[in-house]
């Protein structure tokens, strides 16, 4: 698990750090009350003058995209490399469209990376079936399919919409 910083020694230790030393003035003034508050706007008013809340809530959340905040603060939450890809591939599985064959390539890695899931052929692309294999049917994540007279909901699809993983429905 991650540890925070929760002394002065290791405060002092944090702001040497080259993640914090590269971020500019108004930066680590927004990290450090953002870090003693855990309130993003009321950091982004602090460090940034921001005149209204509205103003104070978008400038807050670039803010906290920025890629040298974010390796900051990585660095304050003492967080491994590993977690931090892990929390990136996270993301782009929840900002992929459902069911999309990026999501579906997202989950499958992850599954990999966390739980030391294999997939099957998970080392080669999926080939583009001919007309002749390819089945009539699209399935969405989500959707139920009957399969030797159980049903199954279905967790992730291939290219051409058909079901790679699904669970069984009690």
């Amino acid at each position: 698990m991650a540890t925070q910083i929760k002394d002065a020694e290791t405060a002092d230790v944090f702001h040497a750090s080259r993640e914090y030393v590269r971020l500019t003035a108004k930066q680590r003034a927004w990290l450090d009350i953002f870090i003693f508050t855990r309130d993003a706007v009321l950091a982004t008013k602090t460090a940034y003058n921001a005149a209204s809340d509205t103003y104070a809530r978008l400038l807050a959340h670039q803010i906290e995209a920025n890629s040298r905040i974010r390796a900051a603060l990585n660095v304050y939450q003492g967080r491994s490399e590993q977690e931090i890809f892990l929390a990136d591939l996270q993301e782009t599985i929840r900002r992929a469209p459902k069911g999309s064959v990026a999501q579906v390539r997202a989950q499958a890695l992850y599954a990999r990376m966390k739980f030391g899931v294999s997939t099957p052929d998970s080392d080669h692309e999926p080939v583009a079936p001919t007309a002749a294999s390819e089945s009539p049917l699209r399935f969405q994540v989500g959707e139920i399919c009957l399969q030797d007279g159980k049903q199954y909901r279905v967790t992730s699809i291939d290219v051409n919409g058909q079901p790679l993983t699904a669970d069984e429905v009690a």
